[in-house]
Parts: C-alpha cells; sequence; structure tokens
C-alpha cells in the first residue's frame, strides 16, 4: 500500500512539473503582442520617450512585406524610409514586445547621416506573421529576409548595409552576422548573452529562487515547440563567428533582464 502510494505521489510531482514547465514555455515562446500604441505609451510610461517626437522628424515611410529565409516563410511588415542618391541602409530591429515604431529614436539619426531606414516587426510582434518568438535564432533569418528585400529595393549590396538592434533585436542582429553573409557593421545595443539566462534572470525576479528547478524542462519544451535549438539561442556561443564590425553597448545602469 505505501509503495503504491509513494508511485502515485511521483506520478503526481512528474504530472505537476511538465504541466508547469508546459506553462512557463507559453510565457517563454508567446511574446507579449503590442499595438503601436501600447508602445507609445509604455515608452513614454518606462522611459519618459515621446515617441512621436522622433517619428515626426522623418518623412511618412513605404510599408513593406519581407519574407523570411527560415523555413516558414513567415512575412514580416515593415516601414522604409527612403532618400535620393543614398548610398547605405540601416535595418533596425526593435526588442521585446515592442513594434517598429519604437525604434524612431534611433532611425531619424542614421537618416541625417545620409542612408536609408527599414524597421520591421520581428515575428510574433507587431503586424508581423507568426505567433512564436526564438530568442533570435529565427528572428536572424528573418532579418537575412529583411536584407534581401532592402537590397533589392534599394540595389545596394549588402556592405552598404549595417544592422542595428536594441535587446531582442539585439539578440537577432548578432546571431545574423554569425552566418558568413557579410554586411557592413552591427550594433547591438542592450542585448542579453543569451535567451536562457535572460528568461530565467527574469523568472527569478518574479517567481524567486525555486524557478531554476524548472529550467531544462521549459527550454527543451521551448526548443521542441518552436522546432528550435532553444540552448543555441546564443549571441555570446555564436561571437566567435561574427566577422563583421561589431560594436556592443550595454548600460551598468541597466538593470532590466531583457
Amino acid at each position: 500500500m505505501l509503495k503504491k502510494l509513494l508511485l502515485l505521489l511521483v506520478a503526481v510531482i512528474l504530472l505537476a512539473y511538465v504541466g508547469l514547465a508546459y506553462y512557463f514555455s507559453n510565457l517563454v515562446i508567446h511574446p507579449p503582442r503590442r499595438t503601436n500604441t501600447d508602445v507609445k505609451g509604455l515608452m513614454k510610461l518606462r522611459a519618459g520617450i515621446d515617441i512621436d517626437t522622433f517619428r515626426q522628424k522623418l518623412p511618412e515611410g513605404e510599408s513593406f512585406v519581407a519574407v523570411s529565409q527560415a523555413d516558414d516563410k513567415i512575412e514580416l511588415q515593415g516601414t522604409y524610409f527612403g532618400q535620393d542618391s543614398s548610398q547605405c541602409a540601416v535595418i533596425i530591429s526593435h526588442g521585446y514586445g515592442s513594434t517598429r515604431l519604437s525604434m524612431m529614436k534611433y532611425a531619424y539619426i542614421w537618416y541625417d547621416c545620409g542612408c536609408d531606414i527599414v524597421v520591421y516587426d520581428h515575428r510574433a510582434h507587431g503586424e508581423s506573421e507568426g505567433r512564436q518568438g526564438t530568442g533570435g535564432v529565427l528572428e536572424a533569418l528573418d532579418l537575412h529576409g529583411v536584407t534581401d528585400w532592402t537590397v533589392e529595393k534599394t540595389g545596394l549590396s549588402r556592405q552598404q548595409i549595417g544592422w542595428m538592434g536594441e535587446s531582442w533585436g539585439g539578440s537577432a542582429v548578432l546571431q545574423a552576422g554569425a552566418t558568413g553573409e557579410d554586411v557592413a557593421f552591427i550594433i547591438a545595443e542592450s542585448t542579453f548573452q543569451d535567451w536562457e539566462s535572460a528568461v530565467f534572470e527574469r523568472a527569478r525576479i518574479t517567481y524567486g529562487d525555486w524557478s531554476a528547478w524548472m529550467k531544462p524542462a521549459v527550454f527543451s519544451m521551448a526548443g521542441w515547440r518552436t522546432g528550435t535549438d532553444a540552448w543555441e539561442a546564443s549571441p555570446l556561443k555564436k561571437a566567435p563567428n561574427i566577422q563583421e564590425p561589431t560594436l556592443v553597448l550595454h548600460s551598468q545602469a541597466d538593470a532590466e533582464p531583457a
């Protein structure tokens, strides 16, 4: 009788562990899909930034759709700001749970330098297709799709195009840079070293130290559900393969797990 009770208890604990891992994997792979209005409000609340003041420094822009190089070929919605006789372009990737609108704070600077500007919504963000994020693994292939669109649109070579990414977008540009398809430069601002540490640092703050026990199951499940190796979503691991000139920026005052 005692043996059966112990087996039942073990089964219940395992079932609870798997169920909890599935719940946490949902949180990991499904970013909040916010509207531009949501993003404007959050930027004002969190950083005191009125993004409209930066957006007004740019022309109207041209909407476009690019196709990811990933196997799912999802469509990515973006905006292109072109100018006459430009000899450069900069593609800017936004952060987790945001939209391309948030990148206007960088876009106008590059536009004033004479470069065309391309901003787009990541998969599972804003107006782009997709339901799952992958910490930069498939987002890197999305960026290559946007770069292909930029080359075709502008007639520029990849060596005339730079990538800039913030946080989640920083992870995407760094992992894309490790593929050997050279661009002019890469700038990553406030990125994370790997998806796993970013997720579980936030989990530790939100839920407590016990959440670390969930890591093996959660990330294995996240990888299985997205069809990627979630453990390899790591700019740090892939950094040795980046050939482009690269600038990584991170403030000591930034205590927000990204």
